[in-house]
């Protein structure tokens, strides 16, 4: 039976150590237009696949930490992409378990079109309507808000109008996943292994 979890909730798992990869997994290897294509769909609520994490309580090999000796562990068989993807945008750095191919920082999100690009000199420099994805998540739409006050005038009056938007852009932290469970009686490793996926 699947519980459901907050994007906020997962990230905290990830950084208190609960939630880890086994060894197993492949490394990230997500693309830009992937990672444009997860935050555009959460922008707009439209559902992203759900996660499924293996309890398990035999200690198993994981990336970047160790699997607890005594009690459960819970593994990341599927959404390992996401969730990588996510805690970069939110952190600004990798998650511990993290290991492939390149990060992105610079995505970014238009108020007036309500368009994810990444970042592109020729269209967003010195245009106000661009704003980084990466610095506004890591700040929150709160401490935002309230620097406005000090930004330029033309970058002001053209966010003012938009922080619904940005407000819908700030909701991707309480978007939320279906996350199913499954246990040592339910898999063996070499089943969860051959389950895997993004």
């Amino acid at each position: 039976m699947p519980d459901t979890r907050q994007v906020h909730e997962l990230l905290a798992q990830i950084d208190r150590g609960e939630i880890l990869l086994p060894e197993f997994q492949r490394g990230y290897v997500w693309r830009r237009d992937q990672v444009r294509g997860l935050v555009q769909s959460m922008y707009r609520r439209h559902p992203t696949g759900h996660l499924l994490i293996w309890k398990t309580y035999k200690p198993s090999k994981v990336r970047g930490a160790k699997a607890s000796e005594e009690g459960s562990s819970l593994l990341l068989l599927d959404g390992q992409q996401r969730l990588t993807s996510l805690y970069t945008l939110f952190e600004g750095k990798p998650p511990p378990f993290y290991e492939g191919e390149s990060l992105f920082f610079d995505l970014h999100f238009n108020v007036q079109t309500q368009e994810f690009r990444f970042y592109q000199k020729s269209q967003m420099l010195n245009n106000p309507a661009w704003v980084s994805v990466h610095d506004f998540l890591g700040q929150g739409l709160g401490t935002f808000v309230s620097g406005l006050h000090t930004m330029a005038k033309e970058r002001r009056e053209t966010l003012e109008p938009n922080l619904a938007r940005l407000a819908d852009l700030d909701g991707i932290r309480n978007y939320t996943y279906a996350v199913d469970h499954v246990s040592d009686e339910d898999y063996t490793v070499e089943e969860s292994s051959a389950s895997s996926t993004a």
